[in-house]
């Protein structure tokens, strides 16, 4: 879970001149966690064993996880 300090940490970094709502912290908090789970379940995609036994999730899986969000998010900024 993305704690409320973390969340304003984050939200402080892309423009530290921005003041944020205690409401807004905590939106952004949960909305993030809930992002990152997808993140994971697209990091599982990624694996071609299903199953728990040999098959480790490495940093490839992890980076193509993260590139085809990236992509998705990209195209979304287009519109």
């Amino acid at each position: 879970m993305v704690s409320k300090r973390e969340a304003r940490q984050l939200l402080k970094r892309s423009n530290s001149e921005r003041s944020h709502s205690s409401s807004a912290v905590s939106t952004f908090a949960t909305l993030s966690d809930r992002i990152l789970l997808l993140f994971a379940k697209r990091v599982e995609s990624e694996v071609d064993n299903k199953e728990g036994r040999g098959s480790r999730v490495t940093s490839e899986h992890v980076t193509n996880a993260a590139l085809h969000m990236m992509s998705i998010i990209a195209e979304l900024e287009e519109l």
